[in-house]
Protein backbone atom coordinates (compact mmCIF):
# COMPACT_ATOMS: atom_id res chain seq x y z
CA UNK A 1 0.00 0.00 0.00
CA UNK A 2 1.18 3.24 -0.81
CA UNK A 3 0.90 6.35 1.28
CA UNK A 4 2.46 9.91 0.52
CA UNK A 5 1.60 13.32 1.58
CA UNK A 6 0.39 15.90 -0.87
CA UNK A 7 -0.82 18.92 0.93
CA UNK A 8 -1.94 20.86 3.94
CA UNK A 9 -4.65 23.15 5.07
CA UNK A 10 -2.01 25.27 6.19
CA UNK A 11 -1.38 26.37 2.89
CA UNK A 12 -0.16 30.03 2.94
CA UNK A 13 3.31 31.96 4.03
CA UNK A 14 3.65 35.76 4.36
CA UNK A 15 6.95 35.74 2.71
CA UNK A 16 8.43 33.81 0.14
CA UNK A 17 10.58 30.93 1.08
CA UNK A 18 13.88 31.96 -0.05
CA UNK A 19 15.62 29.60 2.34
CA UNK A 20 13.47 26.46 1.80
CA UNK A 21 13.80 27.31 -2.35
CA UNK A 22 17.63 28.03 -2.10
CA UNK A 23 17.61 24.28 -0.62
CA UNK A 24 15.49 22.39 -3.22
CA UNK A 25 17.30 24.40 -5.74
CA UNK A 26 21.05 23.08 -4.77
CA UNK A 27 19.66 19.62 -4.40
CA UNK A 28 17.97 19.58 -7.41
CA UNK A 29 20.83 20.98 -9.27
CA UNK A 30 23.47 19.20 -7.40
CA UNK A 31 21.99 16.16 -8.22
CA UNK A 32 21.68 16.62 -11.75
CA UNK A 33 25.90 17.64 -11.71
CA UNK A 34 26.34 14.60 -9.85
CA UNK A 35 24.60 12.62 -12.05
CA UNK A 36 26.22 13.21 -15.51
CA UNK A 37 29.90 12.75 -13.28
CA UNK A 38 28.34 8.99 -12.16
CA UNK A 39 28.14 8.04 -15.43
CA UNK A 40 32.18 8.79 -15.78
CA UNK A 41 33.14 7.94 -12.70
CA UNK A 42 31.29 4.20 -13.04
CA UNK A 43 32.87 2.95 -16.04
CA UNK A 44 36.17 4.23 -14.92
CA UNK A 45 34.81 1.81 -11.19
CA UNK A 46 34.24 -0.92 -13.50
CA UNK A 47 37.36 -0.56 -15.39
CA UNK A 48 39.53 -0.72 -12.20
CA UNK A 49 37.62 -3.51 -10.58
CA UNK A 50 38.10 -5.62 -13.77
CA UNK A 51 41.97 -5.05 -13.88
CA UNK A 52 42.08 -5.77 -9.49
CA UNK A 53 39.92 -8.69 -9.78
CA UNK A 54 41.74 -10.29 -12.85
CA UNK A 55 45.02 -9.52 -11.65
CA UNK A 56 44.12 -11.48 -8.46
CA UNK A 57 42.62 -14.51 -10.35
CA UNK A 58 45.83 -14.30 -12.34
CA UNK A 59 48.86 -13.92 -9.16
CA UNK A 60 46.45 -15.82 -6.40
CA UNK A 61 49.67 -16.26 -4.32
CA UNK A 62 49.38 -12.11 -4.09
CA UNK A 63 48.49 -9.81 -0.87
CA UNK A 64 45.85 -7.35 -1.01
CA UNK A 65 47.13 -4.17 1.01
CA UNK A 66 44.87 -4.60 4.53
CA UNK A 67 44.68 -0.89 4.89
CA UNK A 68 43.53 -0.60 1.30
CA UNK A 69 40.81 -3.02 1.74
CA UNK A 70 39.64 -1.57 4.64
CA UNK A 71 39.52 2.22 3.49
CA UNK A 72 37.54 0.89 0.40
CA UNK A 73 35.07 -1.18 2.65
CA UNK A 74 35.15 -1.18 6.38
CA UNK A 75 36.57 -3.35 8.59
CA UNK A 76 33.48 -5.84 8.65
CA UNK A 77 33.03 -6.14 4.88
CA UNK A 78 36.94 -5.95 4.39
CA UNK A 79 37.25 -9.20 6.40
CA UNK A 80 34.99 -11.09 4.55
CA UNK A 81 36.43 -9.49 1.47
CA UNK A 82 39.94 -11.38 2.17
CA UNK A 83 38.20 -14.41 3.63
CA UNK A 84 36.65 -14.67 -0.09
CA UNK A 85 40.00 -14.23 -1.63
CA UNK A 86 41.93 -16.94 0.51
CA UNK A 87 39.14 -19.20 -0.91
CA UNK A 88 40.56 -18.12 -4.06
CA UNK A 89 44.19 -18.78 -3.24
CA UNK A 90 43.04 -22.27 -1.29
CA UNK A 91 41.19 -23.45 -4.61
CA UNK A 92 44.94 -22.33 -6.87
CA UNK A 93 47.66 -24.62 -6.77
CA UNK A 94 49.95 -21.59 -8.35
CA UNK A 95 53.03 -21.18 -6.15
CA UNK A 96 54.22 -17.46 -6.00
CA UNK A 97 57.90 -16.85 -8.10
CA UNK A 98 61.04 -16.24 -6.23
CA UNK A 99 60.93 -12.74 -7.79
CA UNK A 100 57.59 -11.81 -7.19
CA UNK A 101 57.73 -8.00 -5.29
CA UNK A 102 57.27 -6.54 -8.72
CA UNK A 103 54.08 -8.56 -9.25
CA UNK A 104 53.04 -7.46 -5.66
CA UNK A 105 53.82 -3.97 -6.01
CA UNK A 106 51.67 -3.78 -9.45
CA UNK A 107 48.95 -5.40 -7.49
CA UNK A 108 49.24 -2.73 -5.10
CA UNK A 109 48.98 0.00 -7.60
CA UNK A 110 45.80 -1.78 -8.34
CA UNK A 111 44.71 -1.62 -4.86
CA UNK A 112 45.15 1.83 -4.66
CA UNK A 113 43.76 2.94 -8.28
CA UNK A 114 40.58 0.86 -7.64
CA UNK A 115 40.27 2.77 -3.65
CA UNK A 116 40.95 6.21 -5.75
CA UNK A 117 38.36 5.40 -8.40
CA UNK A 118 35.95 4.55 -5.90
CA UNK A 119 36.49 7.59 -3.58
CA UNK A 120 36.25 9.55 -6.46
CA UNK A 121 32.20 8.67 -6.63
CA UNK A 122 30.39 11.92 -5.43
CA UNK A 123 28.45 9.57 -2.77
CA UNK A 124 31.82 9.08 -1.31
CA UNK A 125 33.51 12.36 -1.86
CA UNK A 126 30.25 14.76 -0.37
CA UNK A 127 28.65 11.64 1.82
CA UNK A 128 29.39 11.13 5.11
CA UNK A 129 31.23 8.01 6.29
CA UNK A 130 31.01 7.06 9.87
CA UNK A 131 33.90 4.92 9.74
CA UNK A 132 35.93 8.19 8.57
CA UNK A 133 34.67 10.52 10.55
CA UNK A 134 34.68 12.92 7.56
CA UNK A 135 33.64 16.67 9.20
CA UNK A 136 33.08 18.32 5.90
CA UNK A 137 30.71 15.37 4.98
CA UNK A 138 28.46 15.97 7.96
CA UNK A 139 27.11 19.31 5.82
CA UNK A 140 27.46 18.21 2.28
CA UNK A 141 26.07 14.87 2.79
CA UNK A 142 22.59 16.89 3.23
CA UNK A 143 22.52 17.91 -0.80
CA UNK A 144 23.52 15.15 -1.88
CA UNK A 145 20.98 11.75 -3.12
CA UNK A 146 21.50 8.46 -4.39
CA UNK A 147 18.66 8.61 -7.33
CA UNK A 148 15.54 10.30 -8.68
CA UNK A 149 13.13 8.61 -6.32
CA UNK A 150 15.43 9.37 -3.14
CA UNK A 151 15.65 13.19 -4.45
CA UNK A 152 12.08 13.93 -5.32
CA UNK A 153 10.84 11.87 -2.42
CA UNK A 154 12.90 14.47 -0.10
CA UNK A 155 11.97 17.19 -2.32
CA UNK A 156 8.20 16.74 -1.44
CA UNK A 157 8.81 16.29 2.45
CA UNK A 158 10.54 19.65 2.39
CA UNK A 159 8.24 21.74 0.20
CA UNK A 160 5.45 20.53 2.41
CA UNK A 161 6.88 21.32 5.83
CA UNK A 162 10.01 23.36 5.53
CA UNK A 163 8.31 26.65 3.74
CA UNK A 164 6.14 27.42 6.96
CA UNK A 165 8.89 26.73 9.45
CA UNK A 166 10.74 29.13 7.91
CA UNK A 167 7.83 31.20 7.43
CA UNK A 168 7.03 31.32 11.13
CA UNK A 169 10.75 31.22 12.86
CA UNK A 170 12.53 33.49 10.26
CA UNK A 171 15.40 32.78 7.61
CA UNK A 172 18.43 32.86 9.73
CA UNK A 173 16.63 30.79 12.47
CA UNK A 174 15.45 28.35 9.98
CA UNK A 175 18.98 28.08 8.42
CA UNK A 176 20.53 27.49 11.63
CA UNK A 177 18.22 24.72 12.50
CA UNK A 178 17.50 23.24 9.39
CA UNK A 179 21.74 22.41 9.11
CA UNK A 180 21.72 21.42 12.52
CA UNK A 181 19.64 18.76 12.24
CA UNK A 182 21.06 17.37 9.50
CA UNK A 183 24.55 17.47 11.44
CA UNK A 184 22.82 16.32 14.89
CA UNK A 185 20.83 13.41 12.62
CA UNK A 186 24.10 12.38 10.80
CA UNK A 187 25.89 12.58 13.96
CA UNK A 188 23.86 9.83 16.42
CA UNK A 189 23.54 8.22 12.98
CA UNK A 190 27.56 7.70 12.98
CA UNK A 191 28.07 6.92 16.43
CA UNK A 192 24.87 3.69 16.28
CA UNK A 193 27.14 2.73 13.28
CA UNK A 194 30.64 3.68 13.82
CA UNK A 195 32.48 1.48 11.40
CA UNK A 196 30.02 1.75 8.42
CA UNK A 197 32.46 2.68 5.27
CA UNK A 198 29.66 3.13 2.91
CA UNK A 199 28.57 7.27 2.88
CA UNK A 200 24.99 8.83 4.52
CA UNK A 201 23.62 10.53 1.83
CA UNK A 202 20.39 12.79 1.08
CA UNK A 203 18.39 15.65 3.27
CA UNK A 204 16.01 12.97 4.64
CA UNK A 205 17.74 13.95 8.66
CA UNK A 206 17.19 17.26 7.88
CA UNK A 207 13.88 17.00 6.82
CA UNK A 208 13.15 14.74 9.62
CA UNK A 209 13.80 17.92 11.84
CA UNK A 210 11.92 20.07 10.04
CA UNK A 211 9.15 17.56 10.15
CA UNK A 212 9.42 17.10 14.15
CA UNK A 213 9.22 20.82 14.03
CA UNK A 214 6.03 20.97 12.01
CA UNK A 215 4.48 18.37 14.14
CA UNK A 216 4.94 20.97 17.42
CA UNK A 217 3.99 24.32 15.61
CA UNK A 218 1.58 23.10 13.34
CA UNK A 219 0.12 20.03 15.12
CA UNK A 220 -3.51 20.61 14.62
CA UNK A 221 -3.37 20.95 11.01
CA UNK A 222 -4.80 18.26 8.80
CA UNK A 223 -2.50 17.19 6.39
CA UNK A 224 -3.88 15.33 3.16
CA UNK A 225 -2.76 12.40 1.67
CA UNK A 226 -2.89 10.00 -1.32
CA UNK A 227 -3.20 6.09 -1.11
CA UNK A 228 -3.15 3.48 -3.45
CA UNK A 229 -3.70 -0.19 -2.65
CA UNK A 230 -3.68 -2.53 -5.79
CA UNK A 231 -6.77 -1.04 -8.07
CA UNK A 232 -8.22 1.29 -4.96
CA UNK A 233 -7.01 4.45 -4.76
CA UNK A 234 -8.28 7.97 -3.07
CA UNK A 235 -7.98 10.49 -0.86
CA UNK A 236 -7.87 11.24 2.97
CA UNK A 237 -7.04 13.90 5.47
CA UNK A 238 -5.79 13.48 9.05
CA UNK A 239 -4.14 16.16 12.06
CA UNK A 240 -0.41 15.78 12.06
CA UNK A 241 -0.47 15.09 15.66
CA UNK A 242 -1.54 11.87 14.69
CA UNK A 243 0.14 10.79 11.56
CA UNK A 244 3.11 12.97 12.16
CA UNK A 245 3.91 10.61 15.57
CA UNK A 246 2.95 7.54 13.29
CA UNK A 247 5.56 8.27 10.77
CA UNK A 248 8.15 8.45 13.92
CA UNK A 249 7.27 4.94 15.50
CA UNK A 250 7.35 3.23 11.90
CA UNK A 251 10.92 5.17 11.64
CA UNK A 252 11.82 3.30 14.73
CA UNK A 253 10.76 0.25 14.48
CA UNK A 254 12.33 -0.07 11.15
CA UNK A 255 15.85 0.99 12.78
CA UNK A 256 15.08 -1.72 14.88
CA UNK A 257 14.54 -4.24 12.59
CA UNK A 258 17.57 -3.52 10.01
CA UNK A 259 19.60 -3.50 13.31
CA UNK A 260 18.14 -7.05 14.04
CA UNK A 261 18.51 -8.09 10.72
CA UNK A 262 22.01 -6.74 10.22
CA UNK A 263 23.88 -5.58 13.01
CA UNK A 264 26.28 -2.78 12.46
CA UNK A 265 25.29 -2.35 8.77
CA UNK A 266 22.88 0.30 8.72
CA UNK A 267 21.05 -1.29 5.55
CA UNK A 268 20.17 1.03 2.65
CA UNK A 269 17.66 3.58 4.65
CA UNK A 270 19.07 5.36 7.32
CA UNK A 271 16.52 5.31 9.42
CA UNK A 272 18.83 6.09 12.49
CA UNK A 273 19.29 9.42 10.63
CA UNK A 274 15.47 9.70 10.63
CA UNK A 275 14.88 9.04 13.94
CA UNK A 276 16.89 11.50 15.71
CA UNK A 277 16.39 14.48 12.85
CA UNK A 278 12.76 14.13 14.09
CA UNK A 279 13.98 13.91 17.77
CA UNK A 280 15.88 16.93 17.28
CA UNK A 281 13.14 18.97 15.54
CA UNK A 282 10.58 18.19 18.74
CA UNK A 283 13.36 19.27 21.00
CA UNK A 284 14.38 22.29 18.96
CA UNK A 285 10.17 23.52 18.50
CA UNK A 286 9.58 22.56 22.08
CA UNK A 287 12.16 25.03 23.13
CA UNK A 288 11.28 28.04 20.70
CA UNK A 289 7.62 27.60 21.98
CA UNK A 290 8.78 27.49 26.13
CA UNK A 291 10.99 30.36 25.60
CA UNK A 292 8.21 31.58 23.37
CA UNK A 293 11.02 33.04 20.85
CA UNK A 294 9.06 33.33 18.12
CA UNK A 295 6.42 35.70 19.19
CA UNK A 296 8.49 37.56 21.71
CA UNK A 297 11.74 37.93 19.00
CA UNK A 298 11.01 37.09 15.24
CA UNK A 299 7.53 37.45 14.51
CA UNK A 300 8.01 41.30 15.61
CA UNK A 301 10.93 41.51 13.10
CA UNK A 302 8.84 39.28 10.56
CA UNK A 303 5.88 41.73 10.32
CA UNK A 304 7.44 44.99 10.69
CA UNK A 305 9.58 43.82 7.39
CA UNK A 306 6.68 42.14 5.30
CA UNK A 307 5.75 43.95 2.44
CA UNK A 308 2.85 42.44 0.85
CA UNK A 309 3.09 41.20 -2.48
CA UNK A 310 -0.53 40.78 -3.16
CA UNK A 311 -2.13 44.22 -4.17
CA UNK A 312 -5.47 42.58 -2.48
CA UNK A 313 -4.25 42.28 0.72
CA UNK A 314 -2.15 45.79 0.30
CA UNK A 315 -6.08 47.84 -0.22
CA UNK A 316 -7.73 45.52 2.36
CA UNK A 317 -5.15 46.71 4.86
CA UNK A 318 -5.26 50.29 4.22
CA UNK A 319 -9.11 50.27 4.19
CA UNK A 320 -8.95 48.70 7.96
CA UNK A 321 -6.65 51.49 8.50
CA UNK A 322 -9.18 54.28 7.47
CA UNK A 323 -11.85 52.06 10.18
CA UNK A 324 -8.67 52.69 12.77
CA UNK A 325 -9.16 56.35 12.40
CA UNK A 326 -12.67 55.99 12.42
CA UNK A 327 -13.63 56.91 8.76
CA UNK A 328 -15.89 53.66 8.80
CA UNK A 329 -18.34 54.69 6.00
CA UNK A 330 -15.28 55.29 3.69
CA UNK A 331 -13.47 52.28 5.31
CA UNK A 332 -16.69 50.39 4.47
CA UNK A 333 -17.13 51.28 0.93
CA UNK A 334 -13.82 50.06 0.24
CA UNK A 335 -14.09 47.19 1.52
CA UNK A 336 -17.30 46.26 -0.34
CA UNK A 337 -15.61 47.96 -3.93
CA UNK A 338 -12.40 45.56 -2.66
CA UNK A 339 -14.83 42.51 -2.65
CA UNK A 340 -16.93 43.16 -5.32
CA UNK A 341 -14.47 42.80 -7.80
CA UNK A 342 -12.28 40.17 -6.15
CA UNK A 343 -15.67 37.79 -4.64
CA UNK A 344 -13.56 34.94 -4.66
CA UNK A 345 -10.81 36.23 -1.58
CA UNK A 346 -12.93 34.55 1.38
CA UNK A 347 -10.61 37.30 3.25
CA UNK A 348 -11.82 40.26 2.21
CA UNK A 349 -15.39 38.72 2.03
CA UNK A 350 -15.54 37.87 6.15
CA UNK A 351 -14.15 41.54 6.91
CA UNK A 352 -17.13 42.96 4.69
CA UNK A 353 -19.48 41.21 6.60
CA UNK A 354 -18.02 42.06 9.95
CA UNK A 355 -18.05 45.27 8.77
CA UNK A 356 -21.68 45.38 7.37
CA UNK A 357 -22.69 43.59 10.73
CA UNK A 358 -21.48 46.62 12.97
CA UNK A 359 -22.87 49.27 10.34
CA UNK A 360 -26.30 47.26 9.70
CA UNK A 361 -25.54 46.43 6.16
CA UNK A 362 -26.14 43.04 5.87
CA UNK A 363 -28.60 43.15 3.07
CA UNK A 364 -26.11 45.03 0.76
CA UNK A 365 -23.29 42.14 1.95
CA UNK A 366 -25.47 39.09 1.84
CA UNK A 367 -25.27 38.21 -1.89
CA UNK A 368 -21.37 37.76 -1.42
CA UNK A 369 -21.55 36.15 1.67
CA UNK A 370 -24.10 33.33 0.14
CA UNK A 371 -21.92 32.99 -2.93
CA UNK A 372 -18.89 32.32 -0.42
CA UNK A 373 -20.65 29.73 1.40
CA UNK A 374 -21.56 28.24 -1.89
CA UNK A 375 -17.97 28.30 -3.17
CA UNK A 376 -17.07 26.36 -0.12
CA UNK A 377 -19.75 24.13 -0.33
CA UNK A 378 -18.82 23.21 -4.09
CA UNK A 379 -15.20 22.95 -3.16
CA UNK A 380 -15.44 20.52 -0.52
CA UNK A 381 -14.56 22.66 1.92
CA UNK A 382 -17.31 21.84 4.99
CA UNK A 383 -16.02 23.18 7.73
CA UNK A 384 -14.91 26.33 6.81
CA UNK A 385 -18.65 26.77 5.01
CA UNK A 386 -20.12 25.39 8.54
CA UNK A 387 -18.08 27.85 10.63
CA UNK A 388 -19.16 30.75 8.22
CA UNK A 389 -22.70 29.57 8.16
CA UNK A 390 -22.61 29.82 11.92
CA UNK A 391 -21.42 33.57 11.82
CA UNK A 392 -24.47 34.90 9.34
CA UNK A 393 -26.96 33.10 10.50
CA UNK A 394 -27.28 35.29 13.73
CA UNK A 395 -27.98 38.07 11.71
CA UNK A 396 -31.47 38.98 10.45
CA UNK A 397 -30.87 39.47 7.24
CA UNK A 398 -29.97 35.76 6.41
CA UNK A 399 -27.66 34.26 2.95
CA UNK A 400 -29.73 33.32 0.24
CA UNK A 401 -28.19 30.08 -0.80
CA UNK A 402 -29.33 27.55 -3.14
CA UNK A 403 -31.48 24.66 -2.06
CA UNK A 404 -28.22 22.03 -3.64
CA UNK A 405 -26.04 24.16 -1.54
CA UNK A 406 -28.40 23.98 2.03
CA UNK A 407 -29.39 20.13 1.35
CA UNK A 408 -25.45 19.52 1.40
CA UNK A 409 -24.26 21.72 4.31
CA UNK A 410 -27.28 20.36 6.06
CA UNK A 411 -25.77 16.27 5.82
CA UNK A 412 -22.59 17.90 6.97
CA UNK A 413 -24.13 19.26 9.99
CA UNK A 414 -25.83 16.20 10.96
CA UNK A 415 -22.51 14.39 10.79
CA UNK A 416 -20.89 17.07 13.45
CA UNK A 417 -24.34 16.64 15.85
CA UNK A 418 -25.69 19.96 15.13
CA UNK A 419 -29.39 19.03 14.06
CA UNK A 420 -31.15 22.15 14.99
CA UNK A 421 -29.25 24.28 12.07
CA UNK A 422 -29.52 21.27 9.93
CA UNK A 423 -33.27 20.92 10.58
CA UNK A 424 -33.51 24.71 9.59
CA UNK A 425 -31.14 24.51 6.60
CA UNK A 426 -33.21 21.74 5.60
CA UNK A 427 -36.75 23.09 6.05
CA UNK A 428 -35.57 25.86 3.78
CA UNK A 429 -34.20 24.21 1.15
CA UNK A 430 -37.62 22.24 0.91
CA UNK A 431 -39.59 25.10 0.65
CA UNK A 432 -37.95 26.05 -2.39
CA UNK A 433 -37.18 22.64 -4.58
CA UNK A 434 -39.52 21.51 -6.59
CA UNK A 435 -40.34 17.74 -7.94
CA UNK A 436 -38.74 18.14 -11.41
CA UNK A 437 -35.68 18.95 -9.68
CA UNK A 438 -32.40 16.90 -10.64
CA UNK A 439 -33.49 12.94 -8.60
CA UNK A 440 -29.98 12.82 -6.71
CA UNK A 441 -30.89 16.22 -5.10
CA UNK A 442 -34.40 15.07 -4.22
CA UNK A 443 -32.93 11.91 -2.96
CA UNK A 444 -30.07 13.66 -1.12
CA UNK A 445 -33.10 15.99 0.60
CA UNK A 446 -34.90 12.69 1.44
CA UNK A 447 -31.61 11.43 2.97
CA UNK A 448 -31.13 14.49 5.09
CA UNK A 449 -35.19 14.68 6.11
CA UNK A 450 -35.51 11.07 7.58
CA UNK A 451 -32.48 12.11 9.36
CA UNK A 452 -34.09 14.84 11.22
CA UNK A 453 -37.78 14.85 11.45
CA UNK A 454 -41.13 12.83 10.52
CA UNK A 455 -42.05 16.11 9.03
CA UNK A 456 -39.82 17.27 6.80
CA UNK A 457 -39.45 13.23 5.77
CA UNK A 458 -42.84 13.55 4.92
CA UNK A 459 -42.65 16.50 2.19
CA UNK A 460 -38.74 15.51 0.74
CA UNK A 461 -40.56 12.16 -0.15
CA UNK A 462 -43.49 13.63 -1.71
CA UNK A 463 -41.10 15.31 -3.84
CA UNK A 464 -39.68 11.94 -4.78
CA UNK A 465 -43.07 10.31 -5.57
CA UNK A 466 -43.59 13.38 -8.09
CA UNK A 467 -40.57 13.22 -10.05
CA UNK A 468 -40.43 10.46 -12.78
CA UNK A 469 -36.81 10.08 -13.34
CA UNK A 470 -36.49 8.68 -9.77
CA UNK A 471 -37.10 4.19 -10.37
CA UNK A 472 -40.55 3.00 -9.28
CA UNK A 473 -38.85 0.86 -6.53
CA UNK A 474 -37.18 2.95 -4.76
CA UNK A 475 -40.69 5.09 -4.65
CA UNK A 476 -42.31 1.89 -3.76
CA UNK A 477 -39.91 1.50 -0.74
CA UNK A 478 -40.51 5.48 0.04
CA UNK A 479 -43.94 5.01 0.75
CA UNK A 480 -43.63 2.07 2.94
CA UNK A 481 -41.11 4.24 4.89
CA UNK A 482 -44.37 6.92 5.16
CA UNK A 483 -46.85 4.41 5.84
CA UNK A 484 -44.59 3.65 8.90
CA UNK A 485 -44.62 6.73 10.25
CA UNK A 486 -46.84 8.50 12.83
CA UNK A 487 -49.25 10.31 11.64
CA UNK A 488 -49.07 14.36 11.93
CA UNK A 489 -51.50 15.36 14.72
Amino acid sequence: MLIIPIGHEDNTVRRLPWVTFAILGACFILHIIFSLQMSGAKKDLEAKLQDFIGYFITHPYLEPDQESIVRLMGERNAAEFMKGLEMVRSQSDQAPPEDFEEEQSRFDELTEELVRSIDAIPARTYGYIPARGNLLGLLTYMFIHSGWLHLLGNLLFLYLTAPFIEDVWGRPLFTAFYLASGVFAALMFGIHYPNVNGPLVGASGAIAGVMGAFAVRYWKTKIEFFYFFFFVRGTFSAPAFIMLPLWFALELFNAGAMDTLNPGGGGGVAHWAHVWGFAFGLAAALAVKKLRFEERVVSPKIEAAITYLDPVTQSLEDALKLKQQRRFEESYARVLDLARKNPGREDVVRVLWGMAVEQGNEAEAAPLASAMIEREIRREQMDAAADDYHDFRRSPVRPAMSPAAKITLARHLIKKNETEEARELAAEALARLEANAPPGLLLMAAEVAWALSPALARKAIALCLENPEIPAAQKEKMREYIAGLPKPS
